[in-house]
């Protein structure tokens, strides 16, 4: 069971390198400000539908609570707990690994599309 959960987690972060590989193929494989803009952007507004379905998260085990208002304010504060919480992971977690393209661009002249594939294969050479 851990191995499939740690396969389908390795697998999932292969999808933010495999979407910014297909915008360098479509938009350009250059490192040009509009390029970058553009997958970030892209990126971006792909996080938003998650994270906005978090709010809608109920608690349907806490049926016992005679209150309904509380409730209700506990249900609201539990997503938005968790949506901070993925927010403050998303963005803080593993800041050196997101410069490791960087790395690569600067010292091995490696192109967007190749840089990303780095990311992805990396991610699929941790799941064996």
């Amino acid at each position: 069971l851990l191995h499939g959960v740690h396969a389908s987690w390795a697998l999932a972060t292969t999808a933010g390198p495999a979407l910014a590989l297909v915008l360098f193929l479509c938009i350009g494989d250059d490192w040009s400000l509009a390029a970058l803009k553009t997958v970030a952007v892209v990126g971006l507004a792909l996080c938003a539908p998650p994270a906005l379905l978090l709010l809608g998260l109920r608690d349907v085990g806490a049926d016992a609570c005679d209150d309904e208002e509380a409730d209700k304010e506990g249900d609201e504060g539990i997503a938005r707990l968790i949506l901070v919480a993925d927010l403050i992971s998303g963005f803080g977690s593993g800041m050196t690994v997101k410069f490791i393209p960087l790395f690569f661009k600067n010292r091995a002249a490696f192109s967007p599309v190749a840089a990303n594939a780095l990311s992805i294969g990396a991610a699929l050479v941790m799941i064996c």
